[in-house]
């Protein structure tokens, strides 16, 4: 069965990390370029030979222009967390004032680059960027290397219950009680809070928080609305999610969880991809036989050591099918696209072009290929 993509616009590739993303994004992108959509896709961690190949980006925040082959072309990105953080920090700040305020904080330079669910946020944010203020027919997003496919999702959740939690409210309480009563004002919890966070982390990242949000203060329902913005066009008709697993029971289980989620938050799941599937040789003989040409000659022994390797190829195989056989048959309505392990490691078009006959079923022509026929 290959990807349902039809009418998307958007295509958000998740898993979890190690799974196969960035090639099944490329793959994704390259197919669409070269069935004439104006194309851009976002990178976030692609290896490094797939890059050089491709002509991909190398540094977050750059653009490049890739070739897709067959005269087609598309624009690559790759995220840049702090980059986009500070966009978002200047749409909703509302004075330079505050802006400068905010973006030399140190406790807000230390949170852009590494406060959990900023890398996630920051790929949606970057998202709705693409699809409200360029003019693109497809946008692919590989999504972060995250433990939890799950994140992705999250991300708007946690960061808004982040900023505006009640720890935050009361670190901040300090700053916003200057010139009224004075920390005297404060409750008893605030004051403890204070006093011990002060002690433990030091009364300069203390000061430093206190800082940013007091200036912060006032643009926490914009990140709320924008947040809630970018979470309505992922369940836009137009966005179709694929998730990546392999084929193991608990990347599977994942790859389960997602789609219940996908299913309960009424977004569009385009299709699950069973990347690095390991297909066993015909070839095998009885045991017996194995071991009588390992004490043979050369040629003998090594025969011996190929039967042998086709063996547990089998076994792997097996393994591999125990586990997508009960997620088949508990998802049976969901496209489920297997894409077998590859000779050579995928780093240049050839072999993305190969990943993407198995996506989509069919070699993929090019828009001059079609004006030829």
């Amino acid at each position: 069965m290959t990807l349902g993509l039809a009418g998307r616009r958007i295509v958000v590739v998740c898993g979890s990390g190690g799974v196969g993303k960035t090639t099944v994004s490329a793959a994704i992108a390259t197919t669409l370029a070269r069935k004439g959509a104006r194309t851009v896709v976002m990178a976030v961690d692609p290896a490094k030979r797939l890059a050089t190949s491709l002509g991909l980006p190398h540094e977050p925040g750059e653009r490049s222009t890739v070739d897709a082959g067959g005269g087609a072309t598309l624009e690559a990105l790759l995220l840049d967390t702090k980059r986009t953080f500070d966009e978002l920090v200047e749409r909703h700040a509302g004075s330079p004032e505050r802006r400068d305020h905010i973006l030399e904080n140190r406790f807000y330079q230390r949170i852009a680059a590494t406060l959990s669910g900023t890398y996630e946020y920051m790929a949606m944010e970057r998202l709705y960027e693409l699809a409200t203020s360029e003019d693109w027919e497809a946008i692919v997003i590989d999504t972060p290397p995250t433990r939890s496919a799950l994140s992705f999702l999250d991300a708007p959740r946690r960061m808004t219950d982040f900023l505006g939690g009640k720890m935050f409210r009361w670190l901040a309480w300090p700053s916003r009680a200057a010139g009224r009563a004075g920390m005297r004002g404060a409750s008893m919890g605030a004051r403890v809070l204070s006093r011990t966070v002060g002690r433990i982390a030091g009364t300069d990242l203390l000061t430093d928080t206190a800082e940013f949000l007091a200036a912060f203060d006032g643009m926490y329902e914009g990140f709320k609305q924008r947040a809630a913005d970018v979470y309505a066009l992922l369940s836009e008709e137009e966005t179709g999610f694929v998730v990546v697993t392999a084929p193991e029971r608990a990347s599977l289980d994942e790859a389960g969880h997602f789609v219940e989620r996908l299913t309960s938050s009424k977004m569009h799941l385009a299709g699950v991809v069973v990347n690095r599937w390991v297909r066993a040789p015909a070839i095998a003989a009885p045991s017996e036989t194995i071991e009588e040409l390992a004490g043979g000659s050369a040629e003998h022994r090594a025969t011996a050591a190929c039967l042998e390797v086709a063996e547990r190829m089998r076994a792997i195989e097996a393994r591999g099918r125990a586990a997508v056989e009960p997620f088949g048959a508990a998802y049976p309505e969901i496209p489920l696209t297997v894409v077998p392990e590859l000779p050579l490691d995928v780093h240049d078009r050839e072999g993305l072009d190969m990943v993407a006959g198995h996506l989509f079923g069919r070699a993929v022509e090019t828009p001059e290929a079609r004006e030829a026929r």
